[in-house]
């Protein structure tokens, strides 16, 4: 989980330790999905997404900063669907933004 952390630019976290281990716990099968959260944090880049601990919920966070227009929205929504849909990794949509939280690999 540490290596995810520096992959998507997370350095220095307060209580890391005790945050990671919080995510672990409560996303199922991260080991087998963290190779795909990096690839997805690589792929969002240019439309100004990127992938983080969340700061409100014990979960992985996958989030859209200033999209440039619309079509960009839309089309960081339709990378981040198609992607949870190839690796089968169950996501939820916070309601009337562009964040999701990672849930883990579906069954």
């Amino acid at each position: 989980m540490e290596a995810l952390l520096r992959q998507v630019g997370i350095v220095e976290v307060q209580n890391a330790d005790t945050l990671i281990a919080k995510i672990a716990q409560n996303t199922k099968g991260l080991e087998q999905i963290i190779r795909h959260i990096i690839a997805l944090n690589d792929q969002l880049e240019h439309l100004s997404g990127f992938v983080g601990m969340s700061n409100s919920n014990d979960r992985i966070k996958i989030k859209c900063t200033n999209a440039f227009s619309e079509d960009g929205i839309k089309e960081f929504h339709a990378q981040v669907q198609r992607w949870a849909k190839k690796h089968k990794i169950e996501v939820e949509r916070v309601p009337l933004k562009d964040v999701y939280y990672i849930i883990g690999k579906e069954d």
